[in-house]
């Protein structure tokens, strides 16, 4: 049980991981189309 409670905090840490990374690259993604369009005339 103990075992099984360590996994499970392992994985929600590995989807608050992935949540986190996921939102830096649609941030990253959306400045970078930002700066796309303000470049254009």
């Amino acid at each position: 049980m103990a075992k099984r409670r360590i996994d499970s905090l392992v994985v929600d840490d590995w989807i608050y991981f992935l949540k986190v990374f996921y939102h830096l690259v649609d941030s990253t993604q959306a400045g970078a189309n930002l700066a796309g369009c303000a470049s254009l005339p």
